[in-house]
């Protein structure tokens, strides 16, 4: 390599690590500004970050994963509180559009934050949504479904454990390998509690009734033959009038159909 050459290629390196510092700072700027608009809703729909990724040349894929981030993370703050409703729910959707955020994105935190909706309009407006997805159930004339998820039905069972339990005792060896023992020993029975799963399938909550469908069995009560409802360690537990054994159904979220139930059984 000529001595030309090597100026040259530490030229090149000086104005690579400048490019790339460069592009750092727009980066930081570009963070900061969608930091901006999220906490500043009146920014929505400016050019800002456009002008700042134009500037300091940066990759469209760079935007969307920065954007992402911070929005995600404004998500997961608000999805800490007990409820969201209409306004801030708004904001949500108008973030999504100027940042071309959809939900398939962030599912996980999405559905938590459309439950918490969903539970303040049910509250707040006694608005009840309707599920549009395929159920695996016949519905009845006027009937809607409000709720559908997958679930494991679950049964209460008992067994006796016998714990070893001895008063006084004294072993007298009579040759090798050979004892007597005296004293009591006694086996005493103890009765345990416990749930065991024997089915899963998909659980509904409809205006009319509350179902379960599973692939060994299913149960559908009219809601207004259910007693009460409740949540237990073990899951959702529904009691029906005129049963001895509660049908407890175990979820991946309780509250959103617990809120449900309640507020048809309330009306």
């Amino acid at each position: 390599m000529g001595i030309f050459s090597v100026f040259d290629f530490i030229k090149k390196c000086k104005e690579s690590e400048s490019n790339e510092s460069t592009r750092s700072i727009g980066i930081g700027k570009y963070r900061d500004e969608v930091n901006r608009i999220i906490n500043e809703s009146s920014l929505v729909g400016s050019n800002n970050l456009e002008n700042i990724a134009t500037e300091y040349n940066i990759k469209e894929s760079i935007c969307k994963k920065i954007s992402l981030g911070q929005f995600v993370k404004y998500i997961r703050e608000l999805n800490k509180r007990n409820r969201i409703d209409t306004n801030e729910f708004s904001k949500v959707v108008r973030l999504m559009e100027y940042f071309g955020i959809e939900y398939r994105d962030y599912i996980e935190d999405a559905v938590i934050l459309h439950d918490k909706y969903t539970i303040w309009l049910i509250e707040e407006t006694d608005f009840m949504p309707i599920y549009d997805g395929e159920v695996e159930v016949f519905l009845k004339n006027g009937e809607k479904v409000h709720y559908a998820a997958r679930a494991n039905l679950l049964n209460n069972k008992e067994r006796i454990d016998y714990i070893r339990y001895s008063g006084f005792t004294s072993n007298i060896r009579i040759c090798e390998g050979f004892f007597y023992r005296s004293g009591s020993i006694e086996l005493v029975p103890q009765k345990k509690c416990y749930v065991e799963e024997v089915d899963e399938g998909m659980f509904y909550i409809t205006n009319l009734r509350t179902i379960f469908i599973g692939r060994k069995g299913n149960f559908s009560y009219h809601n207004s033959k259910i007693l009460h409802i409740d949540y237990t360690e073990y899951g959702l537990v529904i009691q029906k009038e005129n049963t001895k054994t509660p049908q407890i159904l175990q979820l991946n979220d309780y509250e959103l159909p617990l809120v449900m139930l309640s507020h048809i059984l309330n009306r």
